[in-house]
């Protein structure tokens, strides 16, 4: 695909570099760079700080000991696009794109679009060089193809943002990550979908998707969509969530993200390839969703609290679909814990189980789990009207008390 070069001040295009391509300065602004080939270059690929409206797009980036494109960490910019770009043999990022927000410094509006990134990171042995190294705020990725990450992740994220339809194969870490060391962005939400990942965290215990361990409690994003990603990893945990969000009260949304065989994966990925997808200079046409039902769940719940909080799962038609730890004193509030999951059909059972009763003795040490009511789509279920019930359980008020560990259900109308 060609850019037209409407709106563009400047184009660089039809070159062949082995030099280190700087965009410094507003002098840069409204920058079209296309077609071109930069190779054996010792330093980056293409610099940019400081500019505006920047396009890179169907070039060729080979053979580079540094990062292949880089956007500084001492100057901002805004509006920058990265398309249908060819990026390999980096000794360290594909594409690093950084931020300090302390300084001010941001790449705001960052596209990073349809290129073929492989093989970087072969200067690294710590896991600190990636195939696309995102720090800046409220990015979009879509539609890469990322290859043989060999020190760190296919995809390394660090603030808000959208990650969608990439296909990754081969990490030495994650396939795609997210680690909470920058500020969030305005959006406040980081969506992880429709992405097919293969043969992830060589030698380490890493998995397709991680939500790492937070570093800075203040940066940290607190609204995720993870769903329709298509996975992998079988030796865990395709999906990990490290448990300092529960912690924070932060509850990622997981939809549906189906595992399947690594020869299955690779096939999906050749099919999307071949139907318009991605491998860098090409129409970039991400892999289609799954089809599903989509599903919104929200319990009202409280707990007498004793030695710590309730355990409390949802499932439906038998398949969990999360689990939270309820917190909130029974009698002093009540909080909605909200669940989304795109199921494969429309599900005909929503059950609510109580997973750690204890009791101590007497009145006031003794963990229990209260039910108001549930919506489902909006729908709502009051608690006493559960159709089944297992274990001890106390109707009161228009509330359903587990007693001990049990379940109850209803049969959903959609």
């Amino acid at each position: 695909m060609t850019t037209s070069t409407a709106g563009y001040d400047r184009v660089i295009e039809n070159l062949v570099i082995s030099n280190t391509l700087r965009l410094d300065g507003h002098q840069w602004d409204n920058t079209l760079i296309r077609n071109v080939t930069i190779k054996n270059v010792s330093g980056d690929g293409i610099f940019l700080r400081n500019v505006d409206n920047v396009r890179i797009e169907n070039s060729t980036i080979d053979n580079i000991s540094g990062t292949g494109i880089r956007l500084s960490v001492s100057g901002s910019t805004t509006d920058v696009t990265i398309a249908d770009n060819r990026i390999t043999n980096t000794t360290r990022d594909g594409i690093a794109v950084g931020q300090r927000y302390e300084d001010g410094v941001d790449h705001f509006g960052l596209k990073v679009i349809g290129n073929h990134i492989d093989t970087t990171g072969t200067a690294g042995s710590s896991g600190l060089y990636h195939g696309i190294y995102v720090q800046s705020s409220d990015f979009h990725i879509e539609g890469n193809h990322v290859t043989n990450s060999t020190d760190g992740n296919a995809i390394s994220v660090r603030s808000s943002g959208l990650v969608r339809g990439n296909l990754i194969d081969g990490t030495g870490k994650s396939g795609i990550s997210y680690y909470a060391d920058h500020m969030r962005g305005p959006s406040d939400l980081l969506t992880i979908e429709n992405n097919i990942i293969v043969d992830t965290g060589n030698g380490t215990t890493r998995s397709d998707i991680d939500l790492l361990e937070i570093p800075t409690n203040s940066n940290v994003v607190r609204n995720f969509n993870i769903r329709n990603n298509t996975v992998t990893d079988t030796d865990g945990a395709a999906i990990v969530v490290n448990g300092e969000y529960a912690a924070l009260g932060i509850k990622p949304v997981i939809g549906t993200n189906p595992l399947v065989s690594e020869s299955a994966a690779r096939d999906m990925i050749a099919d999307a390839l071949a139907n318009g997808g991605t491998d860098g200079g090409g129409t970039t046409t991400p892999p289609p969703a799954p089809t599903s039902f989509p599903i919104d769940i929200v319990v009202r719940a409280s707990a007498d609290l004793y030695n710590g909080g309730a355990k409390m799962a949802v499932a439906l038609d038998d398949a969990k679909v999360g689990e939270v730890t309820v917190t909130n004193q029974h009698g002093k509030s009540w909080a909605d814990y909200k669940f989304h999951v795109d199921a494969a059909s429309k599900p005909s059972e929503l059950e609510i189980s109580f997973l750690n009763d204890l009791y101590g003795g007497s009145k006031t040490a003794d963990r229990n789990l209260w039910v108001d009511y549930v919506l489902v789509n909006g729908k709502k279920y009051d608690a006493p009207a559960a159709d089944t019930e297992s274990g001890k359980t106390y109707k009161w008020n228009g509330q359903v008390e587990l007693l001990t560990n049990g379940t109850i259900s209803w049969d959903l109308a959609f």
